[in-house]
């Protein structure tokens, strides 16, 4: 999960759109298998989803 939360956040550094939309939906379907378990709670899951997509957005209108 790190991993591909530093992969978006590279991708948002480098200003590449695409390549930070492909990295979005993968982290967020991490997050989702993840939160199925107890490992992650699913309103903590959500609150990262939210905030990155929030990122995203910032970026695209940018």
């Amino acid at each position: 999960m790190k991993e591909q939360s530093k992969s978006f956040l590279e991708a948002l550094v480098a200003k590449d759109v695409t390549l930070a939309e492909t990295e979005f939906k993968k982290y967020c379907g991490l997050l989702d298998k993840i939160s199925c378990t107890s490992t992650l709670h699913k309103n903590t899951a959500a609150r990262r989803k939210s905030r990155f997509s929030r990122r995203l957005r910032d970026l695209k209108q940018a």
